[in-house]
Formats: C-alpha cells, sequence, structure tokens
C-alpha cells in the first residue's frame, strides 16, 4: 500500500534529514565537508542505548526514561562534536580541502574503534529496546507504529526548533552572518571561532537524534553504523544544496522515499538501495552540484 511506504518514508527520511542538517551547517560555516559526522551519528545511538539500559534498572516512567536518554545522547554527542572541532577542525581551517577531508576521515576511525573500548562486542548488532513494546495501531490498512509516531514528531519538533533558532535568535544570525562571510562577520564585531563551535554542538545533536532514530526504527545498532548514515547524509545535503539548511531537510526526505519505493517496488530493490544512493549523488554531483535549492 502506498500509504503504508509513506509512513515508512517519513521514519527513514527524518533519520537521513537530521545527519544531513549537520553536513550543510558544517559546509555553510567552514566550507569544509566533516566525514567525522558520521561517527557522531553512532555515539549519539551507543550513547543512548546505554542510557536506557542504565535508565530501565530504575524503572523510570516511560515518558521520563525517553526525554533523559534523548538529553544525554545530544548534549554527550554534542560535546563530542566540539571538541572534533577544537582538536581536529579548527587548526585545518585554512588547510586544502583535502587535508582536511583525510583527517575527517582519520577522526571517524579514531572515534570508531574508540566506542570498540566500551562495547568489544560492537562489530555484532547490538539489540536496542524498543520503549512501545511494538505496539501498533491501524489507520485503514496502514499500520502505524507508535515507535513510528513518536521518531517522526521528535524529527519535527527538532526541525521546528532548528528553524527557530535560525530565524529568531542572536546565534542563528551569527550562524547565517558567518555562512554568507566569515571575514565579515569577523569585522562585524562577530565571536566567528564560538560561531562554528555552537554549530558543531548542534550538528552533532542532530546526528545524535538520527542515530537513536535508527536504533529504534531497526531495533539494533552496530559500531559501524555511521558510515553508510554518512554518505546517505551527504547525499542528501548535496540533492538539497549544501549550505542549506532547509535544502537538507527536503533532500532527506527525498532521499528517503526514493529508498523506500525502491525496496518496495522494484523487484529485489532492497539489494539496490546503496546503490540507489550512490548513484543519485553521482548524478546530482555532475548535473546539479549545486542542489535543489542553492545556498543563497
Amino acid at each position: 500500500m502506498l500509504s503504508q511506504q509513506l509512513v515508512n518514508a517519513a521514519v527513514l527520511g527524518s533519520m537521513y534529514a537530521l545527519i544531513a542538517v549537520g553536513f550543510t551547517l558544517y559546509f555553510g560555516v567552514l566550507n569544509l565537508i566533516n566525514l567525522a559526522h558520521g561517527a557522531i551519528y553512532m555515539i549519539g545511538a551507543f550513547v543512548a542505548l546505554s542510557a536506557f539500559r542504565w535508565g530501565q534498572k530504575f524503572e523510570l516512567p516511560l515518558p521520563v526514561l525517553l526525554i533523559l536518554v534523548s538529553i544525554i545522547a545530544v548534549v554527550f554527542s554534542g560535546l563530542i562534536g566540539m571538541i572534533v572541532e577544537k582538536i581536529a577542525v579548527k587548526p585545518l581551517r585554512r588547510a586544502p580541502p583535502l587535508v582536511f577531508l583525510i583527517t575527517s576521515i582519520a577522526v571517524y576511525l579514531v572515534l570508531e574503534e574508540m566506542v570498540l573500548l566500551f562495547y568489544p562486542d560492537g562489530g555484532n548488532p547490538q539489540v536496542f529496546p524498543d520503549p512501545f513494546g511494538q505496539k501498533t495501531f491501524a489507520i485503514g490498512t496502514t499500520i502505524v507504529g507508535y515507535v513510528q509516531v513518536f521518531l517522526v514528531s521528535v524529527a519535527v519538533l527538532s526541525i521546528a526548533t532548528l528553524h527557530l533558532i535560525i530565524t529568531r535568535t542572536e546565534l542563528g544570525r551569527a550562524i547565517r552572518a558567518v555562512t554568507a562571510d566569515a571575514t565579515g562577520a569577523l569585522m562585524m564585531g562577530i565571536d566567528v571561532d564560538g560561531t562554528i563551535s555552537r554549530t558543531f554542538f548542534i550538528g552533532s545533536g542532530l546526528a545524535a537524534l538520527g542515530g537513536i532514530m535508527e536504533g529504534m526504527n531497526f531495533g539494533a545498532v552496530m559500531f559501524n553504523m555511521g558510515f553508510i548514515a554518512a554518505i546517505k547524509g551527504f547525499t542528501a545535503a548535496v540533492i538539497g544544496g549544501l549550505g542549506n539548511v532547509y535544502g537538507a531537510l527536503v533532500g532527506g526526505y527525498l532521499l528517503g522515499l526514493m529508498e523506500v519505493f525502491t525496496s518496495a517496488y522494484v523487484p529485489s530493490g532492497s539489494a539496490y538501495k546503496n546503490i540507489i544512493t550512490f548513484g543519485v549523488l553521482i548524478l546530482c554531483l555532475v548535473f546539479r552540484p549545486n542542489g535543489l535549492l542553492s545556498r543563497p
């Protein structure tokens, strides 16, 4: 059923949109591609998993547990993102893009291996608890899981909060100014370094939410889950237009639609969904490098 696939696409697209926003925020303030972002996505999922296991020992009420887990994962991942920015990004801002790209891959690998120190069996799927116990309800012939409603609601709330930050706050104005002209923003008295650091906190926090969503939606997480997530998040950002937050959101949901429809309506389509992702990335870079909503 079409409606069933649209529900699935909404969840998958939300995951891609949240990680894509980080890529586009970083590109906006730095004009660089940060592939270490995928590791933050993975770290958010594992921190949430640890927090879930800890919280269940105290038999906390479900709403309290969900809020607590999300806050812990977002804040921890945001701080990791800020540390990465201070250690590996700030010293290389004026380095050739290739140098930064290679460094970001190295940082990704370091973070990935660090997770294995705490989860030695992280190479195997780690069961991620479903706080809703796989409960569902029906809208006509469409079956919707409680967890799906929760995940899409969290994504919408996060996107709305990001919109308010970008458009209504001093930090948002600073981010837009640095994105438009970092040198000019510095001359106008804007704390460019602080703005970039806080941008990494926001992007990393959103990536953590994406990682939590993957864990809840698929019921498991792995230490190498960040690589494919990074590629798909980057693809979504390219589709929408690197540097454009709203373009990243559009790209994320479009990519989710393409993958779900390919899996549902193409024979053996689930085997080709990653091929679709890489194919779309290549086509966008060749024919529409500025994306559907190019950066203003």
